[in-house]
């Protein structure tokens, strides 16, 4: 029998079964390994190492050139949204009833977005991608219709948070274009409705 412990086998050379022997050759002891199990480094991820020191869904994703987090994957109270792949915080998604996670998959910058180039578009109005917070940024969070500074840290539906408003509004064929936006508080864009400013 085998000189290793716990093994019952036959002996082929030096007193070991053919498995410990091969061991002592490769390895210089013929003593069971202990297998340490890899996981994967991305951080938040408990999965089986792959390759590259990263799970399989995450190789694949970085052999395809995608961002390595999915969308729903939710790390640290922040998630990617799918439309502008930027990381934020899990508040700015809204609930929804009809998917799986029990939120949006855009932003509510982004959701905001689509729904104006929805009606740009179909009143074959001219449109381009906008984002809120650049609007903002340009415009230094001030409200251009009553040249009062928004509050950064007003949310929707505070009646001062921040909104986007077309200077040509979309019903009067103004585009949804970067030219025909500005900062506004809510109130003061609601009372506008769809008039042209004098």
């Amino acid at each position: 029998m085998c000189k290793a412990p716990g093994c019952d086998l036959f002996v082929k050379t030096q007193g070991l079964c053919s498995t410990h022997s091969m061991r002592l050759i490769r390895t210089g002891s013929y003593a069971d390994q202990v297998k340490v199990e890899r996981t994967c480094d991305v951080d938040g991820c408990s999965r089986r190492h792959y390759a590259k020191s990263m799970c399989k869904r995450h190789y694949l994703r970085v052999r395809e050139g995608l961002p390595l987090r999915l969308p729903s994957d939710v790390i640290g109270g922040t998630r990617l949204c799918t439309r502008c792949l930027n990381d934020i915080p899990l508040e700015s998604f809204g609930l929804s009833a009809r998917l799986a996670g029990g939120r949006n998959i855009y932003c509510s910058s982004c959701l905001s977005d689509l729904a104006h180039i929805r009606r740009a578009n179909k009143r074959a109005n001219e449109y381009e991608q906008v984002s809120r917070d650049a609007v903002l940024i340009r415009d230094q969070w001030m409200c251009h219709l009553c040249d009062v500074p928004i509050p950064t840290d007003a949310r929707w539906p505070h009646p001062l948070s921040a909104s986007m408003d077309h200077v040509t509004p979309l019903s009067r064929g103004g585009a949804h274009t970067y030219d025909n936006i500005k900062s506004a508080h809510l109130t003061c864009n609601i009372s506008k409705g769809a008039r042209i400013p004098a």
